[in-house]
């Protein structure tokens, strides 16, 4: 391999890892925002639909880990 194609090559890799690091930091925003959303306070019976939003949160984030975990 020449000098040209290893700075191709070098050039796509941080390309990668920048949108990895990318990536990375959305995922954590999610889960930062999913686990804001469990502590929200509600009653299922007159709050409905802040009670959805608690249980979307739950279920996300156990499927985050269960994905994590699969790797």
């Amino acid at each position: 391999m020449d000098k040209h194609q290893f700075r191709i090559l070098e050039h796509e890799n941080m390309q990668l890892r920048s949108q990895i690091f990318y990536l990375n930091k959305i995922l954590d925003n999610i889960e930062e925002w999913l686990e804001g959303e469990r502590t929200l306070k509600c009653n299922p019976d007159t709050d409905p639909m802040v009670f959805g939003r608690i249980s979307c949160a739950d279920f996300l984030l156990e499927q985050i880990k269960k994905w994590e975990s699969e790797e």
